[in-house]
């Protein structure tokens, strides 16, 4: 079966007349006429009566017409589908998360699971990137990324978010430290003992201050940049303690390896920020949609539970 002949006979229907469908398909009245003729001879069916006055539809015709009209909207249907496809074969999502919000592998997202969307969703190239939580959002708001992940406590008014998780904290210290030995700290204990300056200086980083300041004393910050290899150093050495993400202090491996032990921060000074997921305004059924809706998923949330930030 010929699909050209399909349209020809369905713009021949149509239009009740072999002329004025050539005209709408840009061909010759005697393509129509011979379209038609074809499917005639195919089907066994006389589709046309033809007058002198025009053409209609026999019973017979419009029955296969009703068909015909189902096969060219599902082909129509296809081309779109098609059209999509394409677009999103050359989008790249471009998604920025806060250090040290995401481990490698496990919990409820990881860089793992983005590796495996991007595996699922071949037509997606995905670009991942790792900033504060605070330059996170503004990628998000200035069009530099599609979506974030971050800490942030305030947002412009283009994007939209979801508190989707709180990043908790432990306080790392070598075993050879003093505070090695006590079940949960206080931020008091940390009078005097160098901290390890976290990643997000606008948000951790604020926030330990305000926590020691309300002892009455100014926390003791490293001058180490920050980087994880500069983390496990400054444990490891006993320099001092390092707030770590609970993901990282509770494989043993990790601890073992820094010969440090994490302790909890008793119930009064427990210490987390909320976790949320921001995406622009407006987007629409793209491919980063598509991740932003598998990242809300693996959370239970959705679009439109959007949360008041913390």
């Amino acid at each position: 079966m010929n699909l050209a002949h399909l349209h020809y006979f369905y713009a021949a229907a149509r239009n009740g007349s072999f002329s004025q469908a050539a005209k709408q398909l840009f061909v010759a009245p005697q393509t129509i006429s011979t379209a038609v003729a074809a499917l005639e001879r195919e089907w066994g069916l006389s589709l046309f009566d033809r007058k002198a006055s025009g053409i209609e539809l026999t019973g017979a015709g419009a029955a296969m017409l009703d068909q015909v009209a189902v096969v060219i909207e599902d082909l129509e249907a296809l081309a779109a589908r098609a059209r999509q496809t394409r677009a999103a074969a050359s989008e790249t999502v471009t998604f920025a998360y806060a250090s040290a919000s995401l481990p490698s592998e496990g919990g409820p997202l990881s860089l793992a699971d983005l590796e495996r969307f991007r595996i699922a969703h071949p037509h997606v190239s995905l670009n991942v990137f790792e900033l504060t939580s605070d330059a996170c959002v503004e990628a998000v708001a200035s069009h530099q990324a599609h979506l974030a992940f971050a800490a942030a406590s305030s947002a412009p008014a283009n994007v939209e978010s979801a508190c989707i998780a709180r990043g908790s904290f432990l306080v790392g210290v070598s075993r050879n430290h003093p505070l090695a030995n006590r079940k949960a700290l206080s931020f008091a204990d940390l009078e005097d003992v160098p901290i390890f300056a976290p990643p997000d200086l606008n948000l951790t980083y604020t926030r330990i201050t305000e926590r020691c300041r309300s002892y009455g004393f100014e926390p003791r910050f490293s001058t180490m940049p920050f980087s994880a290899d500069n983390a496990r150093e400054f444990v490891k050495g006993n320099r001092g303690v390092s707030f770590t993400p609970r993901f990282f202090a509770e494989d043993e491996r990790y601890g073992e390896s820094l010969n440090a032990a994490f302790l909890p921060l008793i119930a009064k000074d427990d210490f987390s920020l909320p976790l949320y997921l921001v995406w622009r305004k407006g987007v629409a059924a793209d491919a980063s949609a598509e991740l932003r809706d598998f990242i809300l998923k693996r959370f239970g949330a959705s679009p439109g539970q959007q949360e008041n930030r913390a």
